[in-house]
């Protein structure tokens, strides 16, 4: 499968980016290639994992996936990549909201899930450590 999605530069500007995904023994492969001919690659056990391992070198040079699973407050659920379903991920709001946000997600699916390679603006993206950071606090917050 292929997909086209944006990446935003380290000049800031927006990029076009070409996706290529597949699945072999039970390993999803993901390589990424820009115009300039820059090819990264990463392999995990679901889809999401796979794209959090290609985006750990270039974030690190300063490039940004402006995606829905680069966004801050997106993972799959350990339901969801059992089933085989990490290409769709929930965005976690403050847990105060969870009540009302599960009440839209159950009558509008629509609202609880995005799919990760769906357009995301710069403001809602960050990194695979910025993304940890923010499920950790996340999750102390909930627990709390």
């Amino acid at each position: 499968m292929s997909e086209k999605i944006a990446l935003r530069d380290v000049e800031g500007n927006n990029v076009p980016c070409l996706l290529d995904v597949r699945l072999e023994d039970e390993l999803w492969l993901i390589s990424a290639t820009i115009e300039t001919g820059a090819t990264w690659h990463g392999e995990g056990e679901t889809l999401f994992e796979a794209f959090r391992a290609l985006r750990r070198i270039p974030e690190s040079e300063g490039f940004r996936f402006l995606v829905a699973g680069a966004r801050l407050n997106c993972r799959p659920t350990s339901m969801s990549a059992q089933a085989g379903a990490s290409h769709v991920v929930p965005h976690y709001r403050r847990p105060s909201f969870n009540v009302v946000r599960n009440l839209i997600a159950f009558t509008f699916h629509r609202f609880a899930y995005l799919d990760i390679f769906a357009p995301a603006p710069l403001r809602k993206v960050g990194t695979v450590a910025e993304q940890d950071a923010y499920m950790d606090a996340w999750t102390t917050r909930a627990l709390n």
